[in-house]
Order: C-alpha cells, then structure tokens, then sequence
C-alpha cells in the first residue's frame, strides 16, 4: 500500500503553497505506482507454499519487536485484570468496579487502534489487534453489567451489542483481523440467537430427551447453521467477487479486500461442515436422532457442494472445508460400520488411507486451482483465463460464452471503459 505518511506530507505541501496541485498529484501518483510495483514484483506463494499464503492474509512477517510488543501488552494486560476490582461472584452486578475492569482497557485499545490504524502495515495490524482486544472487552462488560442467564434473551442483547462494536470498528479500519472480530461476534449473535431459541422450542438441553425430538432439534441445528454459513459467504461475496485463484491485484485496495473475503469464504465453510457435523450427532434417549449413515450423507453433501464452488468459482478458501467435511464423513462411516465388523485394525488401515487419498486430491486440486491465471482487476476476462475457468467477472456478471460461429467477437473495451478502482481504504 502506498505510505500514508507520504501522502499524508505531499497534502501538508500542497496546503502551505508550496507545489500546485497538478504537482501533487505527480507525486501522489508516483508514490501510489510505487506501491504497486512492489505488490506485483512478489511473487505468489499460494502455488507452493500455502501455510505462507495464509500468513500472508494478515500482512508482512512479524518482527521481534512486534512479537515482544504483542506479549508485554498481554502481561500488562492480565496485571490489570489481577489488580482491577472483581465483582464477578457478586450477585448484583457494580457498575463502577465493571468499568474499571473493563470499560477502561476497551477505550484505551479502541484509542490505540484509532492512532496506530494509518501507519505502517504493521502499525495497521497493531491497530486490528488493539480493535479485537477492545470489542472483546466490550462483551465483557455489556456480560458483567446485563448478567444475563444460559437461556435468557438478554443473552441475545449482549451478542447484538457487541456486533455492533465490532461492526464500528470494522469501518473504522477495514482489515483482515477486524473483519475476522466481526465475523466472530456474528457467529456468537447466532449461537445465543439458537440457543435461546432452542430453548423456548424444546425446553433446556438433556440427554433423555425423545427421539422424535432429538431429530427435529438435529434438522433445527443444520438449517440454523447453514443459514449462517450462507450469510457469511454472501459476506464475504461482498468483500470480494473475484475467485480466489486471481492473480494478485496491482491495487493495495482491492488486493486487501480479496484476503478479507478469503478468510470470510475460509469461516463461512467451516461453518457449514460444522453445521451438519452438529445436526449430525444429535442424540436422544435411544442414541443418534439420525442414522449415521444419512448425517454423514449430509456432511457429504455440503461438502461435496464447497467443493463444487472451489472449482467452479475458483474460491481456494472453500477447499479446505470440502477436505475436512471429507474426513469427518469417511471417518464416522468407518468407525460406525466397519469397524465394528472388521476390528481395529483394518480400521486403522481404512482410516490412514481417508487421510492420506484426502490431503492428496485436496493438494492436487490446489494446484490446479492456483495456476488458472484469471485477468488482474479491472481488466476484461480473457478466452483462456476468466471465460474457461468459468469465474466470475469483477463487476459480479458471468463471463460471457463464445460467440456462435460467423458472428465477431466483442472489442475488449478500453482502459478508459474498465471499472474503476475501488475507494476503499487499503489494509495490510
């Protein structure tokens, strides 16, 4: 991304008088170009090294210093909550001693994110951190003021605020680890949302309960679930509509809004295998609400679908999830079915093949999936890149078919007609 505190003394120049504006925006331009260059010039570590690409998702390596930051914030941190008041086993609930203990470390990182979120990239991660320890703080002291109860609509108040904390921040700073706290708080709104209304549908959580229910709470699990998981791909569909199997973008902005919807895609997956994993396993007074073999027909189905949207979509983030519903699926099946048949050990030998035939198609599919080159950002999709891969262009439209034999094909339109860049504030 282009040095905020550059451009940042190029508008103090041109605000004192001292070059014009067409000067200005030179120099602005250059210092932007700059800043590209660099992103284009490194290379692409998602085809051979992904445990880097993902590291990459939250900006550049973390350096000693920043380490040893990072840790001496947690000690002074964990030395205020020793020191702060506790008024936790308390039955009524003291405002004051609540908002020593929490209200105060919340305002002080939310301040610390606010001045440290348009420096250096790792300036900006700081500031994601310090943003993710105040919103965490904020449920700490919306939970130790409202003292809401297990099944208790309050608990939905505490969830719903502290999305909105997030969501404030999120906007403050756009960047992977603020976007990682919202998706967060979203998910905790949804599992006190279901708890609750579980609760008021069934009655409290026990293990004798009828099978009949036991079923209709297990179909109850799945749809919540996956309604979510859709949400948050739908999520991470705004962040960005490009597949993940794009070339890196010559844009710091659209480059940042591309690891936020990747690591979206990443949670919205897990969610939905953990969804019919869930419903899955339900039990009643008489074991599993459903057969074994039809929950992991479900598991197979989902992930047979994140697959689907990995390869057609080129959405990378969607493959690990596919791998992991996979191995669940194969592992229930063998563990319910033949290993009562066959003894463990053939058992052992089925499952060490799951994993390994697994983990192989899952790397063979990644490199398939990374090397299709589709067009940068902005540029129109080509006949063998965006057009074959069947992603989608980066206005949200399906590329177009090839033209019926003895009609022209369209002009690609000029870089005066590509869409423009997008406002948003870049993010390390």
């Amino acid at each position: 991304m282009a040095d905020q505190r550059v451009l940042e003394r190029i508008d103090a120049w041109r605000a004192a008088g001292l070059i014009d504006e067409a000067t200005a925006g030179r120099l602005r331009g250059a210092e932007r170009d700059a800043a590209a260059s660099d992103i284009e010039a490194r290379p692409d570590v998602r085809l051979d090294n992904p445990m880097q690409a993902a590291s990459a998702m939250f900006g550049p390596p973390v350096s000693i210093m920043e380490l040893f930051a990072y840790i001496g914030a947690g000690f002074l941190l964990a030395a205020w909550h020793v020191l702060a008041p506790n008024a936790d086993f308390l039955e009524s609930p003291n405002l004051v001693d609540q908002s020593i203990r929490w209200l105060v470390p919340a305002l002080a990182f939310a301040v610390i994110g606010i001045f440290a979120r348009g420096g250096s990239p790792r300036l900006s991660r700081a500031a994601g951190v310090a943003f993710a320890i105040a919103t965490i703080h904020a449920y700490g002291l919306f939970e130790g003021s409202l003292r809401p109860g297990y099944i208790d609509v309050a608990e939905v108040a505490v969830a719903g605020l502290t999305l909105v904390v997030a969501a404030t921040f999120r906007r403050i700073h756009p960047a992977v680890l603020t976007q990682v706290t919202f998706v967060g708080a979203l998910l905790l709104l949804a599992a006190v949302t279901f708890r609750w209304l579980s609760g008021v549908v069934f009655g409290a959580d026990r293990f004798d309960r009828p099978q009949a229910e036991a079923a209709a709470t297990a179909f109850m699990t799945m749809a919540w679930w996956l309604a979510v998981a859709v949400v948050l791909g739908l999520l991470a569909r705004l962040e960005w509509r490009i597949g993940d199997d794009a070339p890196p973008s010559t844009n710091p902005d659209e480059e940042a809004r591309a690891r936020r919807g990747r690591v979206t895609r990443l949670i919205a997956g897990i969610t939905a295998v953990a969804a019919v994993t869930a419903g899955a396993t339900v039990s009643g007074d008489e074991g599993r609400a459903l057969a074994p073999w039809l929950g992991d027909l479900a598991i197979l189905a989902v992930s047979g679908g994140l697959l689907a949207i990995a390869i057609r979509f080129g959405a990378l983030a969607y493959l690990l999830p596919a791998a992991l519903g996979f191995i669940v699926a194969l592992t229930d099946l063998n563990s319910q079915y033949v290993m009562e048949r066959t003894g463990i050990g053939a058992a052992l030998v089925i499952e060490g093949l799951i994993l390994i035939g697994t983990g192989f198609v899952a790397e063979r599919l990644r490199r398939s999936l990374a090397r299709r080159q589709l067009p940068a950002s902005g540029a129109p999709p080509s006949a063998t890149g965006g057009a074959a891969s069947g992603a989608e262009a980066p206005g949200g439209e399906a590329p177009g078919e090839e033209p019926p034999a003895g009609e022209a094909s369209p002009a690609a339109p000029t870089p005066a007609e590509a869409a423009p860049e997008d406002p948003a504030p870049a993010e390390t």
